[in-house]
């Protein structure tokens, strides 16, 4: 007998953990700790023949353990039968918490990727004086190179992620950095000054946004 209540208390344990049943899991392995306890208790007393009554105490004790460890398993093992919804919404509750974290790193990275490409094609059109270079043929390709990995890499941003780290910086990244990439880009193919002009505007307002809000872009995004 108690061997199968310890299957059952066992298989209680099993089928409760990780549940929204905290409190009844740890209530089973306390009485199922007690059980063995009291049942050693049990034996060391009759062996070293402590007394009729002694050993009559530890008897009725390890029985009530033993009979409380079996009433729980029972609840247990039916909740997790009948209440499945527990179960799935807890590991559901983590499993979305885990996706979040993961997601959101996965966004600082795109975004971090993309303005760094950014900030490098532009810094390619000018040297350390800040006055305009020439570019090369193969020179002007690698820039075009890094404005198409800044916008595949601006793409991939959640608005999520951008909203949580500034309420306007949707707005900025996406209608004004980006926007303003692409359409300096496609003036760049089709030699199109103008549009390189209205893509540069709309680079502009990105830059005035970022040197408003440096600090918290750079620790929220850069760092």
């Amino acid at each position: 007998m108690k061997f199968i209540i310890s299957i059952i208390a066992a298989f209680a344990l099993y089928k409760l953990w990780g549940t929204a049943h905290n409190i009844l899991w740890w209530i089973i392995l306390v009485l199922f700790i007690l059980d063995w306890l009291t049942g050693e208790t049990v034996k060391t007393a009759a062996r070293d023949n402590s007394g009729g009554n002694v050993v009559r105490f530890w008897v009725w004790a390890n029985m009530g353990v033993t009979f409380a460890c079996l009433i729980f398993s029972i609840v247990g093992i039916f909740s997790t039968h009948f209440f499945p919804e527990f179960k799935s919404q807890a590991s559901d509750s983590k499993n979305q918490h885990m996706i979040v974290v993961e997601n959101g790193k996965i966004d600082k990275l795109n975004c971090k990727n993309a303005i760094m490409s950014f900030i490098k094609a532009h810094e390619m059109q000018s040297d350390k004086n800040g006055n305009i270079v020439q570019l090369s043929e193969m020179q002007e390709e690698e820039m075009k190179s890094l404005i198409n990995d800044g916008i595949r890499f601006g793409l991939l941003v959640s608005k999520d992620f951008l909203n949580s780290v500034h309420p306007k910086l949707k707005v900025y990244f996406k209608e004004h950095l980006l926007k303003g990439w692409k359409l300096y880009l496609a003036g760049l193919e089709t030699n199109n000054a103008s549009q390189q002009m209205k893509g540069i505007e709309d680079i502009q307002k990105w830059v005035n946004f970022k040197g408003n809000n440096a600090d918290l872009l750079y620790k929220s995004i850069i760092e």
